[in-house]
C-alpha cells in the first residue's frame, strides 16, 4: 500500500502546476478540516434531494 501511495504522489507531483502544489499540500496536511464543511454540505444536499424526490414520488 505504501508503494501505491508513493506512486500516486509521484504521479501527482509530475502533473500538478507548482503554484497549486503548495495549497494542495496544505489541504492534504489538514484533510479533516478541509473535508468537514464539504461533508456537511453533502449531507444537506442529500437531504434536500431526498425530500424533493419523496415529494415527487408522493405527488
Amino acid at each position: 500500500m505504501l508503494a501505491d501511495c508513493a506512486r500516486i504522489r509521484h504521479y501527482s507531483t509530475l502533473h500538478v502546476a507548482p503554484l497549486i502544489e503548495v495549497p494542495a499540500a496544505a489541504v492534504l496536511g489538514n484533510a479533516a478540516a478541509f473535508l468537514r464543511p464539504r461533508r456537511e454540505q453533502v449531507a444537506r444536499n442529500r437531504a434536500i434531494g431526498l425530500a424533493g424526490a419523496l415529494q415527487e414520488w408522493n405527488g
